[in-house]
């Protein structure tokens, strides 16, 4: 072992002092550590946040702002101060929050991944209700009030039609019944006029009997 004991090289760290064969080296300050001291947190490196990418987030227009390397949220938020918009406040508030499907009684938050966004009624569905009969899409809607108005139309124009084929039957049966009245009361004047003919025919016989007598008492 002693053949070996200058090989490798020495952690850094002040209370380990091990040599090590296979060093590391710290990715922030670049000094010379062991397996077991390398990570920035367990030597206490100086430069712990040198590369971290930290942003200052303002509270009053809720805007991330980068942050340099070591630098303080005072100077940051002192740096932001002149372009502050706190009108767009609630605006991030809602994008922070996430927004929910806006069918009623759906409570899906929307995202990437679960949005779908509906080119007819141009709005922002989840998958569940991504068809247009399932979040009563405009189209939809205007498809089934021509539905309506085409069934009212058409009633309105049967209950019409209707009405102008009993007005027009009415009149109809008074004719009839007025022929049948008319042919009621001529029926008993032929009856009558019957038995006058009848009469009549029978005086002519018994008058062309007489003359024959008649003639026949002159011959004799």
């Amino acid at each position: 072992m002693a053949a070996f004991s200058d090989k490798g090289d020495v952690c850094s760290e002040p209370l380990c002092g091990m040599r090590d064969f296979l060093p590391f080296n710290c990715n922030k300050c670049g000094s010379v550590f062991c397996v077991d001291h390398f990570v920035p947190e367990r030597h206490n490196c100086p430069r712990v946040r040198s590369g971290d990418r930290r942003v200052y987030v303002c509270p009053t227009c809720l805007e991330a702002v980068p942050m340099a390397n070591e630098e303080a949220e005072a100077s940051a938020a002192q740096r932001h101060r002149p372009t502050c918009q706190p009108e767009k406040y609630e605006e991030r508030r809602r994008q922070l929050k996430g927004s929910t499907c806006p069918i009623k009684c759906c409570r899906e938050r929307l995202t990437d991944i679960t949005t779908y966004h509906c080119k007819a009624c141009d709005q922002d569905i989840c998958l569940k209700h991504r068809l247009q009969e399932d979040h009563d899409c405009q189209r939809v809607q205007q498809a089934r009030k021509e539905k309506q108005h085409r069934a009212r139309s058409f009633r309105l124009f049967k209950s019409n039609s209707s009405e102008k084929t009993t007005q027009q039957v009415k009149p109809g049966r008074n004719a009839l019944c007025s022929a049948r009245g008319s042919e009621a009361t001529q029926a008993p004047k032929q009856q009558t006029m019957e038995p006058t003919r009848f009469h009549s025919c029978r005086r002519h016989r018994e008058k062309g009997r007489d003359a024959v007598a008649r003639e026949g008492a002159d011959t004799a």
